[in-house]
């Protein structure tokens, strides 16, 4: 199975003031786990799109955050039922 990796970058914005993010092409999202505090990150949406759909529940998807990799699964997809 191939490695799927997605560089982040940590950030600030969070709320409702995400919507200004998006309509630049950057995807908000959480890193979480249970030794670890939740780490809001943006992706980037582009390359999130492409690669995301092909990911299954059970993938582990590498996340490259400022030089370090964390191992996650892609726990929820989220979608605009019109966009």
């Amino acid at each position: 199975m191939e490695e799927v990796v997605l560089k982040a970058s940590h950030r600030d914005v969070i709320g409702k003031q995400v919507r200004a993010l998006r309509r630049q092409g950057i995807l908000p999202a959480v890193l979480y786990g249970k030794k670890i505090q939740p780490i809001p990150v943006s992706l980037d949406m582009r390359e999130a799109n492409r690669t995301l759909p092909r990911v299954t529940s059970s993938q582990l998807v590498i996340i490259d955050l400022a030089g370090e990799q964390h191992h996650t699964l892609v726990r929820e997809k989220q979608r605009h039922p019109v966009l």
